[in-house]
């Protein structure tokens, strides 16, 4: 492809070299056929992790009900199964359901969206947690009738007795 001369341009650009700027940045094509460059990234559409991220931070603040599943208040595998609809995905209703139908993951291995499970000595998961995946170790969590719906560190908390299970509910 070669530049119109109106434009003052007089260079060949190969398709080669069109479309690996169009891969790596935003680029158009302008009058003539000159690639006008806009930028050096294209911002990435949101995993389904981080989506599922964005549902559960807008009930920041919501109250902690045992056994509710939302819109106002949620416990703790209720604002998940929340979350998981308001994209169309179904996921089962408590934690230990939740965590047995979890790909089992490391903490290495985890990403915006996966759940974290508190596991009690019969093996019952009993508490489940969001991995926020922004970098800074946050988790979200409805935890109990004291506490709303929050972001919160992931650190020492009162069921750290309990075993830890890491999951992802769904594959993406």
């Amino acid at each position: 492809m070669t530049a119109s001369k109106d434009t003052g341009l007089d260079r060949t650009i190969s398709r080669r070299t069109l479309f690996k700027g169009l891969a790596g940045s935003v680029a158009a094509v302008g009058i003539g056929g000159a690639v006008l460059n806009a930028g050096s990234a294209i911002a990435r559409p949101p995993t389904l992790g981080q989506q599922f991220i964005r549902h559960v931070s807008t009930r920041q603040g919501s109250p902690y009900v045992f056994g509710a599943t939302g819109p106002r208040t949620f416990d703790c595998s209720g604002l998940v199964q929340w979350a998981w609809n308001q994209m169309g995905i179904s996921v089962p209703r408590t934690a230990h359901n939740q965590w047995k139908s979890s790909m089992p993951l490391t903490f290495d291995q985890l990403k915006a969206g996966d759940s974290i499970y508190f596991i009690n000595s019969e093996g019952v998961a009993r508490h489940t947690l969001v991995w926020a995946g922004d970098g800074t170790g946050n988790i979200w969590q409805a935890s109990n009738a004291y506490a709303a719906c929050a972001c919160v560190m992931y650190g020492p908390m009162p069921f750290t007795r309990q075993r830890i299970e890491y999951g992802r509910l769904i594959n993406y």
